[in-house]
């Protein structure tokens, strides 16, 4: 099963911020429907690698649990 997901470090251009309305709810998928329906360049890079989510505390601790199984993929000892 393949997810898309948002993650990783986003980059922006200071001008980004004349985009985002001032006292409102707008999320990140908001942003970009705004900059491409303003015909503004948005770029993203696939990553096919390790991803969880680490939205609350169960999430966190699975992640702390793969890491330790997992670790030798995550670090060059």
């Amino acid at each position: 099963m393949n997810f898309l997901v948002s993650m990783g470090m986003y980059v922006f251009e200071p001008s980004v911020l004349n985009y985002i309305p001032k006292g409102e709810y707008f999320d990140f998928p908001n942003l970009v429907n705004v900059l491409l329906g303003a015909n503004e360049p948005v770029a993203c890079f696939p990553y096919d690698g390790y991803w969880r989510d680490l939205g609350n505390q169960d999430d966190y601790l699975a992640a702390n649990e793969d890491f330790e199984s997992m670790r030798s993929q995550f670090l060059s000892e």
